[in-house]
This record gives structure tokens, C-alpha cells and sequence, in this order.
């Protein structure tokens, strides 16, 4: 990831290689909008915060980062967690000056 937050190649490959290593042989579901197996990794990831009872949500707080896999077709969004998939080091924070890729 760049410094912008910008997923590089090896990110991207990164995703796809967990995801084809947990499928066990199986092919990628398709989409359960269309249809279609047409799916790519997006640019950059999303960040999920949490939401406090009695406060909403908080910025700065601790938060859940998610890839985006998306249908290339209609365009429905599946996320998944970046740290279960291995795409960030649960480990290593990410700061501005460090991607927190591992």
C-alpha cells in the first residue's frame, strides 16, 4: 500500500492467493447480484469504525480496515476484513509513514 492508501499489484495478488488458498479447489462464488464471476480487488481499502453506545461513531478510534471485492459486471461490493485475510499485520499498526502491509 502507498502512502496515499493505494493497494499495489502485490496487495492485490496477496488478496486473490488467500482467497483462491481458503476456496480449497473450489471456484469463486458468483455474484448474488447478477450472477457473474467477474470479481476485482478495488484500489483501496475501506475503513469500518465502531459505533459507542451513547457517543455514535468515533474517528480515530479503533476500526475494522475491509477489502473490496467487486463485481465487475454490477458492480455489488463484498467486503472482507483485511487483518483475516492477511492483507494487514494485526501486529503493525498503519501509519502515515508505514502501510502496516506485512
Amino acid at each position: 500500500m502507498d502512502k496515499q492508501g493505494k493497494l499495489s499489484l502485490a496487495d492485490k495478488n496477496k488478496v486473490i492467493e488467500n482467497l483462491t488458498k481458503r476456496q480449497q479447489g473450489r471456484t469463486a462464488a458468483p455474484c448474488e447480484m447478477c450472477g457473474t464471476n467477474q470479481w476485482f480487488v478495488a484500489d483501496h481499502l475501506l475503513n469500518a469504525t465502531i459505533v459507542v453506545p451513547g457517543m455514535g461513531l468515533t474517528v480515530g478510534g479503533p476500526s475494522y480496515p475491509q477489502v473490496q471485492v467487486i463485481c465487475g459486471n454490477c458492480g455489488h461490493t463484498r467486503l472482507l476484513n483485511a487483518y483475516a485475510i492477511g492483507l494487514l499485520d494485526p501486529d503493525k499498526p498503519v501509519t502515515a509513514d508505514d502501510s502496516g502491509t506485512s
